[in-house]
């Protein structure tokens, strides 16, 4: 079974898993930079991540089956293949169709971050490490599907925990077109 999803919302969830991962990332060091991590998700920022667990929620029936990632992340010859003509034709498209169990390891892995972020004791590191992976994938399969979009790149960018002082980041907000500075 296949999900169509539109490019305003493919891109707001590559834009919340890599601000998850790069923020996990740098949480990874000590108990006080979790702290500082579960307070760096106000209710703003925390914002976009609800609405793309409810959205996932609503396009897929969640699965009762642990959904890996190596289940989700194929590397093809025919992928390999067709990225060019892909990265070509993504140029004038506006929907993506995704395959459900895609869709569903999104939405646990989501679901994985969000219960982690809620709990004041920081997970152990593999498990962060194995979150950051997941997290990753996700990327990597929004990032292949929509290969050629211009906003991806952009969406690399997203601004996260702990970030460095000298790059320019931009917003959630920036990337998918709903800031007022974009709007103009």
């Amino acid at each position: 079974m296949r999900i169509t999803i539109d490019k305003k919302r493919a891109l707001t969830t590559l834009c919340v898993a890599r601000q998850a991962e790069r923020s996990v990332d740098f949480a990874l060091g000590s108990q006080s930079q979790w702290a500082l991590l579960r307070e760096y998700y106000d209710d703003e920022r925390l914002q976009p991540v609800l609405d793309t667990l409810a959205h996932l929620e609503a396009a897929t029936e969640l699965s009762s089956r642990v959904i890996s990632r190596d289940t989700v992340f194929p590397i093809t010859v025919w992928g390999v293949l067709t990225y060019p003509l892909r990265w070509l034709v993504n140029h004038f498209r506006n929907r993506w169709r995704f395959r459900a169990d895609e869709v569903q390891f999104m939405l646990l892995t989501l679901r994985t971050f969000l219960a982690a972020l809620r709990s004041v004791a920081m997970p152990e590191a593999p498990t962060l490490v194995g979150m950051r992976m997941d997290l990753s994938c996700c990327e990597w399969i929004i990032g292949q599907r929509l290969a050629g979009v211009a906003e991806i790149d952009k969406a690399m960018r997203v601004e996260h925990f702990c970030q460095s002082d000298y790059l320019t980041f931009v917003t959630i907000q920036d990337v998918c077109g709903t800031s007022p500075m974009v709007a103009a």
